[in-house]
């Protein structure tokens, strides 16, 4: 640990564990704590947390009519970031999601402290977030006209955002250190004018070992927001693929969004009749229960992943992981060694990978434990911290800092 460090402000849109951004920057707060660090998180209140997962600074947010001007400018978040700097005094300030809830707006009151800031979305680079059209494909335009002309914003919609991103330029002299959590997704954020300083995964705290997984019949497992984009439209019609002789085959999907009707109708539509399960929104203790027992975990995104939590989450605790072969999760799996991918958004690529895996039980008992050691070696959160840990001591150690 540096020497010195005493004090880490982590700055993040939401509190609680809507995602695996808010999963990341909740144990990045443990992990400092444990270290001798007095981390504290400053957060939203938009969203619902418990006493575990709450901040310790929290601003108004919002998820209202209003919530783009708020993106823009946040008074409330301004204000408490004034306040936490003078009463908490930190010594280096960590980013994480601000476009969102804090706004760029935040920026000017870190001035003069050491920040480091780990982009984990699109946001700087697309107002959608996402870097995907409304119909369902990749975007390769720069954020602008392309809003419009793609309808993925109304005139009046896409103003304040092109207002926001434009104060983010202007006051993003205040972050020292662009930290991406993968190389791809740097790629995409620097062919778009961000420059990225150090590529460091998110880490995750090492589940305990799964176990054996049920045999018979063999259960697949989703999990993640039920989004166009998270392509579990392309798992149904995978499933729905499936020989014969995997006819038994069933699908736990745990998560909720937009699209689960959709889902439920097209499962129904398909005659998967009770082959599939929908969960809902499970806590991640329960996802990683629930999940324990299946024998391939789907990751079928048609977006370009800037990470992927959950490929790294499942492996960590020996589950194997069928991915897409796009952004990030190209990276975190190594097809197979420590697991399987698939070309994005090919249903019929996707059902013979996994006829072929689930014909072979050694083979997937290789993955699974290989899968797990890469993980302790590389992504475990002790490790991930002992990165940032790094990066916060050449800050602290400049000669910038030492005036």
């Amino acid at each position: 640990m540096p020497s010195g460090l005493r004090r880490v402000l982590l700055v993040h849109d939401y509190a609680g564990s809507r995602g695996g951004a808010e999963l990341v920057m909740q144990d990045m707060r443990v992990e400092l704590r444990r270290r001798g660090v007095d981390a504290r998180l400053m957060a939203s209140t938009a969203d619902p947390f418990d006493r575990a997962t709450a901040p310790d600074y929290g601003f108004r947010g919002s998820t209202g009519t209003f919530r783009a001007l708020r993106e823009t400018v946040n008074p409330d978040a301004v204000r408490v970031a004034r306040r936490v700097v003078r009463e908490f005094d930190p010594q280096v300030v960590h980013l994480g999601m601000i476009l969102t809830q804090a706004s760029p707006a935040v920026l000017p009151a870190f001035l003069g402290r050491a920040v480091v800031w780990v982009p984990n979305e699109y946001r700087p680079i697309c107002p959608r977030g996402t870097r995907f059209l409304p119909d369902a494909r990749p975007c390769q335009h720069p954020v602008g006209a392309a809003c419009l002309q793609h309808r993925c914003f109304r005139v009046h919609g896409l103003a304040p955002r092109l207002l926001q991103l434009a104060l983010f330029r202007h006051w993003r002299a205040v972050v020292d250190l662009v930290v991406s959590p993968s190389r791809a997704f740097a790629d995409e954020l620097e062919r778009h004018g961000v420059p990225v300083d150090a590529v460091v995964p998110h880490g995750v705290r090492i589940h305990p070992w799964a176990g054996e997984p049920a045999s018979v019949p063999a259960i697949l497992g989703f999990a993640g927001r039920l989004v166009p984009e998270k392509g579990a439209h392309i798992l149904l019609e995978a499933l729905a693929l499936l020989p014969s002789s995997l006819a038994q085959v069933r699908l736990r999907i745990a998560g909720d969004g937009p699209d689960r009707s959709m889902l439920e109708s097209l499962a129904r539509r398909l005659g998967l009749g009770d082959r599939v399960e929908f969960l809902g929104h499970v806590s991640r203790e329960d996802v990683q229960r629930i999940l324990a027992s299946v024998a391939v975990q789907v990751v079928p995104s048609v977006w370009a992943e800037p990470f992927g939590l959950v490929v790294v989450e499942a492996m960590s605790r020996g589950t194997p992981v069928m991915a897409s072969a796009t952004g990030a999760l190209s990276e975190l799996v190594d097809d197979g060694r420590t697991g399987y991918l698939v070309p994005p958004g090919d249903a019929g690529a996707l059902a013979r990978r996994l006829a072929q895996v689930l014909s072979d039980p050694a083979g997937l008992e290789s993955v699974r434990r290989e899968a797990r050691r890469v993980v302790c070696d590389v992504f475990s959160m002790e490790r991930v911290m002992d990165r940032f840990l790094g990066l916060y001591a050449g800050l602290l150690d400049s000669p910038a800092a030492q005036r």
